[in-house]
């Protein structure tokens, strides 16, 4: 519970907080509640701290118990209140919406019957123009009542309603199928979801009149394919990413997927974030980098993403500048995000550290050597830590990371010792040429200049016939080093 207000607090801006602050003005301990959560950076905060901060006139006088049970209260008020405010705007309607409920609440036998039914006309036009079939059927419905009411033919009406309603369940299939794709993608890769993409592709050729089912078919070609070897590969998914961004372009009000309050702009969200995505798996780190700094500029203004959504793309981006060679720009960024990260889970602070590490490590020796140090000593309680919660598939690479600084500071064993590690072995071995990294780390142990010169040969070789940019710039760290103390 205390976790669940420190997320609720931490994750209000300044606007938002100083409107909180309004709303109990009057009321003391919510207020000193609110400043110790602000100014705490423990999500799991104990109970027994917050007491004592509250009541600390009182707890020699007051058994604990009854301050505890005053406290939460306090906690139970606020959550309260923060539930009630995100109730109140998700019941925010669309734009489509709202106009529907405006007519629908209209008098039947309106003054201004035409004006009435203009408005009507005007509203199912931009329904069927931006594909709008959540909402479509309920108008049409409500015109039919309104023609049989009347005594008025209500074929046409009808008919166009029966065909609302089966683009309405076509949507929702295509809805549904995206989660199973998901599901099944993530637990067996890409060869289990053909058989539902088939499908999603019959829907779109069935409706081949109506571009959303268009748009929904090649968004969920590229986000559901986003593991790919070959380049063939990504020139396919930056064709249906093109297909995705011509169609938001003409019809901005064409609903991808949540047909909710503002969806235009967080379709815009998704779609830039795909398009970062692709660029960053074709080696485009550049223009990929610059994707994911619009993505964060579009979230931050739109508040449509959460923090901790927002502070993987932040870290996404240090990636690609990382990748871009921009070592300082990206250390700057990670240390600038370390705040926002003890909001989050640890697994998200580690990261942080980790691609600090590999910014720092890479950008030697521009970078003075003292800053090392601490993340050094980091990475260490990570890796020798077994209490340390760390999913499996980070600690190898925290490894290897540690393994970069401990050769800067020129503790050869220990970054032998770890370069070395059968699980670091089995990594490695997967992705690069392990027998020439391993060499490099023996070679720092036995000084013998001959075979000094000899590894920096082989070095520069496979650097040459090496055309993954990412391997590439792992080798050059190798030869770097290597000039500097092979010599």
């Amino acid at each position: 519970m205390n976790h669940s207000l420190y997320s609720k607090i931490k994750d209000l801006d300044s606007k938002e907080l100083n409107q909180c602050k309004l709303d109990f003005a009057n009321a003391h301990f919510i207020l000193k509640t609110i400043e110790y959560v602000i100014s705490c950076n423990e999500p799991h905060f104990r109970t027994q701290q917050i007491v004592s901060y509250l009541y600390s006139s009182e707890l020699k006088k007051t058994p604990i118990i009854t301050l505890q049970n005053r406290y939460y209260k306090i906690r139970k008020r606020l959550l309260e209140y923060f539930n009630a405010k995100r109730k109140l705007q998700q019941t925010i309607l669309t734009s489509e919406e709202t106009r529907f409920y405006e007519l629908t609440r209209t008098t039947k036998y309106n003054a201004n019957e035409v004006d009435y039914e203009n408005k009507l006309d005007a509203l199912e036009k931009d329904l069927w123009d931006n594909n709008v079939f959540e909402l479509l059927p309920l108008l049409l419905e409500h015109r039919l009542s309104r023609e049989f009411e009347r005594g008025m033919k209500f074929h046409s009406l009808l008919k166009k309603y029966k065909k609302a309603k089966l683009l309405q369940e076509d949507i929702s299939q295509v809805k549904e199928l995206r989660f199973v794709m998901a599901e099944l993608n993530f637990k067996y890769g890409e060869k289990a979801i053909i058989e539902y993409l088939n499908k999603v592709e019959y829907l779109a050729q069935k409706n081949s009149e109506y571009l959303r089912f268009k748009f929904l078919y090649n968004y969920l070609c590229v986000y559901n394919k986003r593991k790919w070897d070959k380049l063939s590969d990504v020139k396919v998914l930056k064709k249906h990413l093109s297909v995705c961004k011509s169609i938001v372009a003409k019809y901005p009000r064409i609903p991808l997927f949540d047909y909710t309050i503002d969806y235009e702009k967080d379709t815009a969200i998704k779609i830039i974030g795909t398009e970062a995505a692709v660029l960053y798996f074709n080696y485009e780190y550049d223009k990929a980098e610059i994707a994911l700094l619009s993505k964060i500029k579009l979230s931050q203004k739109y508040k449509f993403t959460e923090k901790s959504s927002l502070l993987r793309d932040i870290q996404n981006r240090a990636v690609t500048l990382i990748y871009c060679k921009k070592y300082s720009e990206a250390w700057q960024l990670l240390t600038e995000t370390i705040p926002t990260s003890r909001t989050s889970d640890e697994t998200s602070v580690q990261i942080n550290y980790f691609y600090r590490a590999l910014a720092i490590a890479h950008s030697y020796p521009k970078t003075p050597i003292l800053q090392y140090d601490y993340l050094i000593n980091y990475l260490k309680k990570l890796v020798t830590n077994n209490a340390t919660k760390i999913a499996t598939k980070l600690i190898v690479p925290y490894k290897v990371a540690l393994s970069k600084l401990l050769v800067i500071k020129k503790d050869f064993k220990a970054a032998h010792r770890l370069i070395s590690d059968s699980t670091v072995k089995a990594y490695l071995h997967e992705i690069v040429d392990y027998q020439l990294i391993l060499d490099f780390y023996k070679l720092l142990l036995i000084h013998d200049s001959f075979k000094n010169k000899e590894y920096i040969l082989r070095l520069k070789k496979k650097l040459y016939n090496e055309k993954n940019p990412q391997l590439m710039m792992e080798y050059e760290w190798y030869l770097k080093m290597g000039n500097r103390l092979l010599e």
